[in-house]
């Protein structure tokens, strides 16, 4: 594993932070405060090519974008979360991608391309790996992420 600089740990704090406080104005229903934050926070993991936080950010950024009805700004961040992920930078981070992007086609009731991201979320999830499993606090969210998943497509499939 590449040792990360002094610079890069500062950061990755400094872009950590930002999306704790995103976090927080998001709850406090501050959407364009927590947007403009997240947007700085991908801005950082990208100068320091951290894929796999600045896909979670973009994720976070489709929340807000959501929470703001903007569908079209959150299924643009959605989709460019995946292409940073799908090439296995993080199986789990891409299923969860795969799921929410299936939970917006079930809201705009285009059921097939739901479900045609709900078997690509299955299928991520499949690849997530045993060792990950074992070495990560993550089981019961995972756990919690496949009953989310199942549901899912029982709700698609009851559309179809």
């Amino acid at each position: 594993m590449e040792q990360l600089s002094k610079e890069q740990l500062e950061q990755t704090q400094l872009a950590n932070e930002c999306m704790e406080e995103a976090l927080q104005k998001l709850y406090e229903g501050n959407l364009k405060q927590a947007e403009a934050i997240v947007m700085r926070a991908c801005e950082i993991y990208e100068s320091i090519n951290d894929r796999t936080q600045q896909a979670a950010a973009l994720n976070r950024l489709s929340v807000i974008y959501d929470e703001m009805g903007d569908e079209s700004m959150d299924l643009k961040c959605l989709l460019e979360a995946l292409d940073i992920v799908e090439d296995g930078v993080d199986n789990y981070l891409e299923a969860k991608l795969y799921n929410n992007l299936g939970s917006k086609f079930m809201n705009l009731k285009a059921y097939d391309r739901a479900l045609q991201c709900l078997f690509a979320s299955e299928g991520a999830l499949e690849k997530v790996s045993e060792e990950y499993l074992e070495h990560s606090s993550e089981v019961f969210s995972i756990n919690s992420f496949r009953l989310i998943l199942n549901l899912n497509f029982s709700f698609t499939y009851y559309h179809l």
